[in-house]
Parts: C-alpha cells; structure tokens; sequence
C-alpha cells in the first residue's frame, strides 16, 4: 500500500457516508412532506382517528406541531432521523389544508374578501378542485438549528 492510497482511502470512505447519509435525509424528507399533507387534509376533513394511525407510524424523536389559521389547519412535522456526525441536522415539513365545515367556510370567506383584488384566484377556485386537493405543501431543512 502506498503513501497516497493510504490518504485517499479514509477521504473516500467519508465522501461516501455523507453521499449516502444525504440520500437517507432526502428520502426521510420526502416521506415528512407525503405525510404533512395527508394528515393536514384528515384532520381538517375532521377525520382524526385515521391521523392517528398514520402518524403512529412515525419515529419515536419527531415533534408534531399543529396550527389553526385564516380558515386552514396546518400540520409541521419535525425531525432528527439521523446520528452520528449528521445527527444535528433537523429536517421538516408543513402542510395546510383547508378546513371542513360550515364555521371554516365562512372564515374562509370572511379572509378572502378582505385580502384586497385577486386575492381568491388562487387553487381550488374556479378550477373543480375541493379544498382538501389544494392543499399548500412547504418544506424546509435547516442545519443544527432546533426550535
């Protein structure tokens, strides 16, 4: 073995766990997304027993953090899945869905019409979509930064 192959293997073995620790954080970022929306629109429908089922299937370390605004119910998921040297890095998503019912529709309407001209030409309007298939999803990673 050389002198060379002796440096370079130790760098190539960690390029490769941070490759495949970045994978692994990207595909638990993805399934937070998929599931903030699923289980913003259930429980907005008002359907919380099946919440429940879905987000007993999350890991023991994520914070579930819900939120009622202008007419939407909001759902942020946040977690930690890794360890190790990528364990401070928290990953999340939130998702809004519009709610059900009589009280959330006229919240709804009552939030449109003082939002100002064009305000109501957003999704679900006019395009045959219900509430529920408008769900807004946004998604965002920090570094280190835990709240």
């Amino acid at each position: 073995m050389t002198a060379e192959f002796a440096i370079v293997l130790p760098v190539v073995v960690a390029v490769l766990g941070l490759v495949i620790g970045a994978v692994t954080l990207a595909a638990h970022r993805i399934t937070l997304v998929s599931l903030a929306g699923e289980v913003a629109r259930l429980e907005a429908r008002g359907d919380t027993d099946a919440a429940r089922v879905r987000l007993a299937n999350l890991s023991a370390g994520t914070e579930i953090t819900r939120d009622t605004r202008a007419g939407l119910h909001c759902v942020e998921l946040r977690a930690a899945p890794m360890s190790g040297l990528l364990g401070g890095i928290t990953i999340g998503a939130e998702s809004c869905a519009a709610r059900s019912g009589a009280g959330a529709v006229t919240a709804a309407v009552a939030n449109i019409s003082g939002a100002g001209a064009g305000a109501g030409a957003g999704a679900g309007e006019g395009s045959g979509s219900s509430p529920e298939s408008s769900a807004t999803t946004r998604a965002s990673e920090s570094a280190g930064a835990h709240s």
